[in-house]
């Protein structure tokens, strides 16, 4: 026997507008029809008049139907078909605005009533005519170019650089009705077998390309996408952080001999000191000082989040801008501080070995590595972190310098084993040890 399986969060049931109590005085007054529709909490229930009136004596109130036998309600069939037929097509409708991530209002529910009842035609679409879905997603991101990091558009230009590739090799054409499922799950397989990419860089390909699908549904070129079909999980990778003491040998290591070894190495230790990330901490200038009642910081607008932090200029600050006219260090490649920090790495002798997991290529793929050899300029903001969580610092303390707005995300960042961290809060004093 098949049946049609409802969703427990919402439901359908009709009533008298009247109590039951009044209508049990009052024999002869008739009483309106009222649908009730709950899809969530008590904030979530709509109401709904059906036109139909019925009396305390023709009504069924455990059936919530007008009495059949026994009823004086000459149409009593024809009403009941009506009130079966809002229930059953409302519940049909809901299932699809779940199904397609469609926000459930309570004016799209009463919309949705007039139309099943008759008192509203359905607006027909103007018909759109199609256009190129590279040019329209180029052009979408030109658009934002000027209100988004340099780093995250060129992330957005290599997702769309990779669905083109896909497009050619797979002899495929991409437009505005290509994203089901199954094109979904053919474009993962490709990213993952033919470019043999990591799990969580997929994933950053899926979230870039759902934008991309959003802004199109937004401007009507795509009918409600199935955008739950863009979610990929993510895997928390191994990633390291220096300790005091490490960033401390790194600070005293002469490196005179070596200029550009010594301003890599300068300019990852301000990322350590300030806890920014590279865009930020790379970019600090003598403009960036500011004194809060004679705390020097440096003052900085974060250009990934807009946020703005002080950091305070400590004494390491301080010995490292020495080197430079009391200047902060001077701007640096990113992929020049990556390549020198790991030979400085090298040099101070960072050889702990690293057991490394990443899923690449839809495959599990086991590393070991030397500690040097993964340190990188995301490590200094790591380590900033972590040091002064394991000092017993408040989290929102350095969520305030490193500017985290999440301590769901900020707890990311700290990388101390599950055993240290244990000892960490037992180090609080919430224990009688």
């Amino acid at each position: 026997m098949f049946k049609v399986l409802r969703s427990t969060k919402s439901a359908v049931r009709f009533s008298l507008k009247h109590s039951k109590k009044y209508l049990l005085e009052n024999r002869c007054q008739e009483s309106l029809i009222v649908l009730w529709f709950s899809f969530g909490g008590a904030d979530k229930r709509v109401s709904y008049s059906t036109g139909y009136s019925v009396s305390y004596a023709d009504w069924d109130y455990q059936k919530q139907r007008i009495k059949t036998n026994k009823s004086r309600v000459i149409n009593s069939h024809t009403v009941n078909n009506y009130l079966n037929k809002l229930d059953t097509e409302l519940m049909n409708q809901y299932s699809r605005f779940v199904d397609e991530e469609i926000p459930i209002t309570k004016e799209l529910i009463k919309e949705t009533l007039d139309i099943i009842s008759g008192k509203l035609v359905p607006v027909e679409k103007e018909e759109i005519v199609p256009v190129d879905f590279f040019k329209f997603s180029e052009n979408y991101l030109n658009q934002k170019k000027d209100r988004i990091e340099k780093p995250t558009f060129t992330l957005y230009k290599g997702t769309l650089t990779k669905l083109k590739k896909y497009a050619r090799i797979r002899k495929v054409t991409v437009d505005f009705s290509s994203f089901n499922k199954s094109f979904l799950d053919d474009f993962r397989g490709f990213l993952e077998t033919k470019e043999n990419l990591a799990l969580n860089t997929v994933s950053k390909h899926f979230k870039n390309l759902k934008m991309f699908v959003i802004e199109a549904k937004n401007q009507g070129l795509i009918l409600n996408p199935p955008l739950k079909y863009f979610k990929v999980s993510t895997e928390e990778t191994t990633k390291i952080y220096l300790n005091d003491s490490e960033i401390e040998k790194m600070l005293k290591l002469d490196l005179s001999y070596n200029k550009r070894l010594e301003l890599s190495r300068d300019k990852f230790l301000m990322g350590c000191y300030t806890g920014q990330r590279v865009s930020d901490y790379n970019s600090i200038t003598l403009d960036n000082i500011v004194d809060i009642d004679g705390l020097e910081c440096f003052r900085i607008k974060q250009s990934k989040t807009k946020n703005i932090v002080d950091c305070p200029i400590t004494l390491e600050i301080r010995e490292i801008m020495a080197r430079y006219n009391n200047q902060p260090p001077p701007y640096l490649y990113d992929t020049d501080i990556n390549e020198n920090i790991k030979i400085v790495g090298r040099v101070l002798g960072f050889n702990e070995v690293i057991k490394t997991e990443i899923t690449k290529g839809g495959k599990l793929v086991k590393r070991n590595k030397l500690k040097w050899e993964m340190i990188e300029t995301h490590t200094g903001r790591r380590s900033f972190c972590t040091n002064k969580y394991k000092k017993g610092m408040p989290s929102l303390f350095i969520m305030h310098i490193s500017g985290h707005k999440s301590e769901r995300e900020f707890l990311k960042y700290i990388r101390d084993r599950g055993e240290d961290r244990t000892k960490h809060i037992v180090d609080q004093g919430y224990f009688n040890i």
